[in-house]
Parts: structure tokens; sequence; C-alpha cells
């Protein structure tokens, strides 16, 4: 993990990124990453993932400068371009020409709420999300894991199960459920509670033995809402099967594993801008890290965009609410993709944090 004091970490975190734009660096990532690649092979990739790269974050410039009516269009374009470099640098058999399509199809369907926006996934070919689904579905976090009495911080990535079959459906209002940052902003447009849920501890604990043993420990934060509270108890089952209720009491719950020697399942979860955790209790629906759900919420309201303005704009008129969700998850997604992307090519959590 690499921490980055700035002034302005929406921008340095570009300005980052913007060394990946330079083939001769990332001929140099190629080099570590993929020994076996030629050297006229490694520098055909190196253009691509540069050029890639480029136009990803001439696509979020460009949607600096746009309003809600158009912003969606350039935001998509550059995760299009990002989930490209992304996959051109980790598949040595990839290259550029290799994508013909988006990989989501639009649903023209009448919609009278902006949440019931859908994108269906096509069947698996020469496109963009099915590569970006098997090689980008990770996401990064940092935990604390102590060692006996040693504690340490360590930078873990978890890959999850791609697992979404060809004409599956994906609604804008369930996607948006899933980003950590939102919580507050689903409930004042009236959109159903958010799946993440705030994780102000966890620990994961190594002893030494005889015999070597561990065990974890969780808490959530509810604040006492209870629509989340409700979510988290009903889902605690499946995705924190293994651990019990230690406490219960005001805004959190928290959960315990045994100290065993067999280690129980750890649950995955989602940093938000500032390296807070969150556990997403969703229990039905489709295994997707944040770059994906960004990927596909884009591709859901650059398609509104593009093919039915009228009724882009009718919707934003007729639920301000749900525009102003909609304008502050487009901000959040600004700042945030160049990072999730950042994080995926140097193998390592970044995080831009305001200088004191």
């Amino acid at each position: 993990m690499r921490t980055l004091s700035t002034e302005n970490p929406g921008r340095d975190v570009r300005r980052y990124l913007k060394h990946w734009s330079n083939p001769a660096f990332v001929e140099e990532r190629l080099v570590g990453h993929h020994a076996g690649l030629k050297a006229d092979q490694r520098r055909r990739k190196a253009r691509e993932v540069a050029v890639c790269i480029q136009q990803g974050l001439e696509y979020i410039e460009t949607s600096d400068a746009s309003s809600l009516a158009t912003k969606p269009l350039p935001l998509f374009y550059a995760i299009e371009n990002f989930a490209k470099g992304v996959c051109v640098f980790a598949d040595p058999s990839l290259h550029a020409d290799d994508f013909r399509a988006h990989g989501l199809s639009h649903d023209p369907s009448k919609r009278y709420s902006l949440k019931s926006l859908v994108a269906t996934v096509q069947r698996p070919g020469k496109d963009v999300w099915s590569r970006f689904l098997r090689l980008g579905n990770t996401v990064r976090s940092v935990i604390d894991v102590h060692f006996d009495t040693d504690p340490q911080t360590v930078d873990v990535e978890v890959t999850f199960s791609p697992r979404v079959s060809h004409g599956k459906k994906l609604r804008l209002g369930a996607l948006v459920r899933a980003l950590p940052e939102l919580i507050d902003d689903l409930k004042y447009a009236g959109w159903e509670t958010s799946f993440v849920v705030h994780v102000p501890t966890y620990r994961f604990d190594l002893f030494s033995g005889p015999p070597e043993s561990m065990s974890r420990r969780i808490m959530v934060r509810h604040r006492h809402h209870a629509p989340t509270k409700a979510l988290v108890l009903k889902a605690a089952p499946v995705k924190l099967r293994g651990y019990s209720i230690a406490r219960d009491h005001l805004d959190v719950v928290e959960f315990r594993s045994p100290r065993s020697t067999a280690d129980v399942e750890a649950p995955s979860l989602v940093p938000d801008l500032f390296g807070e955790l969150y556990i997403d209790f969703n229990t039905g629906h489709v295994d997707l890290a944040e770059p994906l759900v960004y990927y596909a919420i884009l591709f859901v309201l650059s398609s509104a965009v593009r093919y039915e303005p009228e009724q882009w704009q009718r919707l934003l008129d007729d639920h301000p609410a749900e525009g102003i969700l909609v304008e502050r998850m487009l901000d959040v997604a600004t700042r945030k993709i160049p990072n999730l992307i950042l994080n995926k090519l140097e193998g390592q959590l970044v995080q831009f944090k305001v200088a004191r």
C-alpha cells in the first residue's frame, strides 16, 4: 500500500495514472509482468495500453466541462478505454483490436424512474465487458492483521466470482446500492437502502500456537437506521457464515469467529475514497467489484443520453432528487475510477489523502 498526501487528490490521482500513458513506462512494467513476451510484442502492447489510458484520461477531462445532460457519455468512454488498457496489460494474448463491442446492450423500454434503467449482458465474445469481468473484477483493501501481539497492515486483493450470465439484466437502482460513498444520497432520493454497511473495526488475529490458530472480529455500524440493521441481521448467516454476534448495542453489531485452527471465510471489503471499509450485505445480486459496477452504471446512463435524450431529460426534470443522486454519483466516479484503475495496474492500493 502507498499513501500519498496532496492538496488535490482528484488531480494527483490522474497525474499518477498519466505515467501509464507513456509507452516506455508501460514497457518497463511489462518486462516484469510478462517475462515471456518478445520485444516487438511488448512494444506493441505498451503502445496500446498507453493509448487507452491517455484516451481515458482525456475523456475524464472532457466530462469535467459537461453538464448532467451529457456527462455520463464521456465518463463511459473513459472507463471503457481504461478497461481495455487493464485487459491488454493483464492478458499477454490480448491486443486493442480484439475489442469489437461494449458487451452490454441498451434496453429501450420506457421508464418512469432513473433507478429502473437497465442494461442487458450480451453473449461473451470480442467485447470489453466479458474481458473486464474476467481480468478486472477485483477489489483491494487494507486490513489490520495481528501476528500474536505484533500489529501489521496488509494490502489484500479479493477476486470476485464472475458469474454474470448472458441475458442478465443489470438495473441501475441495484448497482448504485453497491457504492459506499452514496449511502446517504440513496436515502435522500427515496431509493432502497444501500447494500454496503460501514465497518469501523475489522481485525484478523493469527496465533503462532502451537497449534497455529486464528480468529476474526468485525464490527458494522448501522447508525440507528432500522432498514440497514435489518439488512445486516438478515444477511449475516450468509455473508458471515461461521461468525456469531458478540455485541448488539447502540448503533453497532459486532461479529466474531471462534478461535480455531481452521480459518473462516473472510468477507469482501470495499474501501471508500478515504480508506474506510464497508461490507456488501446483498445476498441476491451478482458478484461485481467496483470497476465493473461503474462500467455497468455508466453504460446504462450513457445509453439513455445517447439513444433517448428526451426521456433522459424528462426523468431528470420529473425526479429532481434522483437527478441530484446521479450528479453526486458521477462526481464520485470522476474521482474514484482513475484510482481504481491505478490500483489495478500498480498491483497495490494507492491512497490519495488531503494533506494536513
